[in-house]
């Protein structure tokens, strides 16, 4: 509800360009079960996000930079 007439987008990657990132990290949701946890924690969120969400852009193979034209030229046409 609290998303509701916003913008969002969502931002996904594969679990195999993640899993180099949660290597030693300090989220407390992943600290037990890493790449495991994050697949469950990713699934059982990924109805919501679709709902909510405007955009979807995996950025898995993509550069910052066209995750950035896309979001731009996505949010331009909104207004």
């Amino acid at each position: 509800a609290d998303l509701a007439g916003l913008a969002v987008v969502r931002l996904d990657v594969s679990p195999e360009a993640v899993a180099p990132r949660l290597t030693g990290g300090t989220r407390p949701l992943l600290a037990d079960g890493g790449l495991e946890r994050w697949t469950r924690i990713r699934e059982e969120r990924r109805p919501l996000y679709d709902e909510v969400a405007g955009l979807s852009i995996d950025t898995t193979r993509r550069s910052v930079a066209r995750i950035v034209a896309e979001i731009t030229e996505w949010a331009g046409g909104r207004a």
